[in-house]
């Protein structure tokens, strides 16, 4: 019934899946995160002369700020745990030839 290739199978799955993660979703997520906050930046810049608008903009980055403060501090925390347990920490890489191709 369970056999050594369906173990490597599962494993290669859950590992695919883990890169996955890591590659796509987590860009993604911090990429919305740094949008966020830039866009809340130019918006504070824009509407500076209204101070209602300018508390709110205030927050927006506060908050912005909180959350991506927050995703690096948990991708450590995992990145720690890892590490500790003796498995590879699989942490976000920005390949170095990436900016040549423009």
């Amino acid at each position: 019934m369970f056999n050594s290739s369906s173990g490597r199978n599962f494993s290669s799955l859950v590992d695919y899946t883990e890169g996955i993660f890591v590659t796509i979703v987590f860009r993604i997520i911090f990429g919305l995160a740094l949008v966020y906050f830039l866009l809340n930046v130019y918006r504070l810049i824009k509407d500076g002369g209204d101070e209602g608008k300018r508390k709110d903009h205030q927050k927006a980055i506060m908050w912005s700020l909180i959350a991506i403060a927050a995703m690096m501090s948990v991708w450590a925390l995992v990145s720690l745990v890892t590490g500790t347990f003796g498995e590879p920490t699989v942490l976000p890489q920005i390949d170095a030839n990436y900016l040549d191709s423009f």
